[in-house]
């Protein structure tokens, strides 16, 4: 708390000048961990956790309930695909709000696993902490940079902490379809959520996260036209 009885914004356990309610609920090592992450010169002295640390520290929040919860048989897209004008929400920044936990673990995973295969396809080169770099068996550290930067961005759901971040490595960790050691392509990713344009999707969620595009159509200027298009029907149908 300030001197003046206010909500600090430094967290009091690892003291980072962070929104202290992303931390709510960790334990001090992973709050500092988490801290790292979100560094733009991380400590030398405290290397950041590699894949099997990650899957180590997302089996400490592991227990019957929430594995009974993270596997549960729930059809992919079934919430996403009721949205009526999912452009518009990409473009406002709202494509993640108002889905249940898993269906946004889902929407992150394959965002990045979508980024990964983009960087391979149209720079030739791989990215780095993913399992095209020749070194990584698991995407996974990529995908905590990931997370990092969706929430930079302000893309991540109002409901999102840092405990999250912990349960969306185990939810891929539980679950094959989503596992951050199996690439996924546009193709299989429309197969799976039954959408022809979720690839699109998620190239254009993904140019919000690192604000820039690897792919070589202009994706924001796409997104303004589809999001405009989807404006006109609503009044159409009105």
């Amino acid at each position: 708390m300030s001197a003046r009885g206010q909500a600090s914004d430094e967290c009091d356990k690892c003291g980072a000048k962070d929104n202290a309610r992303v931390h709510n609920g960790l334990r001090t090592r992973d709050c500092k961990i988490m801290a790292q992450a979100k560094s733009a010169h991380p400590d030398p002295k405290n290397p950041f956790p590699g894949d099997e640390m990650w899957d180590l520290l997302g089996a400490d929040f592991d227990t019957e309930e929430s594995r009974a919860r993270l596997q549960r048989e729930i059809p992919t897209g079934s919430e996403i695909g009721l949205e009526e004008k999912p452009f518009t929400t990409l473009r406002e920044g709202t494509f993640l709000h108002n889905l249940s936990e898993i269906e946004t673990y889902k929407l992150l995973i394959d965002c990045l696993r979508m980024r990964q295969e983009g960087v391979r396809d149209y720079t030739g080169s791989a990215m780095t902490n993913t399992i095209h770099d020749g070194k990584s068996a698991s995407s996974t550290v990529a995908f905590v940079h990931f997370m990092v930067e969706a929430e930079k961005a302000k893309v991540l759901p109002p409901w999102w902490n840092a405990l999250h971040n912990f349960e969306c490595i185990r939810f891929a960790k539980l679950n094959n379809d989503f596992a951050l050691t199996v690439a996924r392509t546009g193709q299989r990713i429309q197969e799976a959520w039954g959408d022809p344009n979720m690839a699109v999707k998620l190239r254009m969620l993904g140019q919000k996260v690192y604000g820039w595009n690897v792919w070589l159509e202009e994706t924001e200027g796409m997104l303004q036209q589809m999001a405009e298009s989807e404006d006109k029907s609503a009044l159409k149908s009105a």
